[in-house]
């Protein structure tokens, strides 16, 4: 397999050919093969490490195209492609069976499918003609990367990328399923991921007669309890805490020898959100062997602009420290 720095002709190239190769999005920069090769599809799963059991989301290059995917395609769905496709927006809909296959979707019913908005991830899809499943570039439950400089590093220069500059908005994106009646229409929304477009985004976009909340499911990508977690152990802490108070907090979890890496992000939320993962990669790989990881999030409130940080870092943390 070629690796290191390629260019979007050579990445069709090799996806033709159902290897995988990293592509950058908006979100995160994903490890993608095409959705018509059952031996691209095992290639991402066994090169991430990934349980079978966690969806993969399809990334297509037009609302067209993901018509053809689905089953069902209600009036909601259009709605929400107006409003935020192309961008960090999943939509989880019942699958084309004949176009979708139970290896992507882990035997479920349904299917994630998005429309990203970076320029080259586009340009890839459309080169390609086919569909791209595509998660993150990382091995599984470990932090997600935000750079081509991040992909080599994960993989060791094993898995080829395409270099689209850093990641706008650095963590992946916002994952919801529309819920079907038995009249075919939408009866609710299920938010399964927090990302950057948030909660009352969607309620404004759909109208204030759907009901929109957050909910728990195995049609969501990443899932898991466990995600995005350094290689070093981390302890977050969201809020205006001292530096007394988080001494304090430490001392009841940690060991009294324990050697700190502190890192603080005061920054406004989409700051933040851009510099997450790239801010606790750094961590991870300037400590020291024995070090445990320190964050904090000074500026973050309650507001659902920062919701999506707050899962990120709830599951990449041993313990969340959070300001009432």
């Amino acid at each position: 397999m070629s690796n290191g720095i390629i260019s979007v002709d050579q990445a069709v190239s090799q996806l033709e050919d159902s290897k995988v190769v990293a592509i950058p999005t908006e979100t995160v920069y994903g490890l993608a093969g095409r959705i018509d090769s059952e031996d691209a599809l095992n290639l991402i799963f066994s090169t991430k490490k990934r349980p079978f059991f966690d969806p993969l989301i399809v990334h297509v290059s037009s609302v067209e195209q993901a018509r053809t995917l689905v089953s069902w395609w209600p009036k909601e769905a259009d709605l929400l492609a107006k409003g935020f496709w192309p961008g960090p927006l999943t939509i989880v809909l019942p699958k084309n069976k004949d176009s979708v296959s139970d290896l992507i979707t882990s035997g479920l019913d349904s299917v994630a499918i998005r429309f990203p908005g970076h320029p080259i991830a586009q340009e890839v899809v459309k080169k390609l003609g086919v569909p791209l499943a595509a998660p993150s570039a990382n091995m599984f439950g470990k932090t997600s990367p935000t750079s081509a400089e991040h992909v080599l590093e994960e993989f060791s220069s094993t898995i080829a990328v395409v270099d689209g500059g850093p990641a706008d908005h650095g963590i992946e994106s916002t994952v919801l399923e529309l819920v079907e009646s038995e009249k075919g229409s939408v009866t609710s929304v299920q938010i399964y991921r927090p990302g950057t477009i948030t909660k009352s985004q969607i309620e404004a976009c759909l109208g204030s007669t759907i009901s929109v909340s957050y909910s728990q499911s195995k049609a969501a990508p990443g899932h898991v309890e466990n995600h995005y977690q350094p290689n070093k152990p981390l302890y977050s802490f969201l809020g205006p805490y001292t530096k007394n108070e988080i001494q304090s907090e430490l001392g009841n979890v940690l060991e009294g020898d324990s050697e700190i890496y502190f890192t603080e992000l005061d920054e406004p939320c989409a700051i933040v959100a851009r510099k997450l993962y790239s801010e606790m990669r750094k961590a991870d790989k300037l400590a020291g062997s024995k070090k445990t990881l320190v964050m904090q999030i000074r500026n973050f409130d309650s507001s659902d602009s920062w919701t999506a940080i707050e899962d990120r870092l709830n599951r990449a943390s041993r313990k969340l420290f959070k300001k009432a």
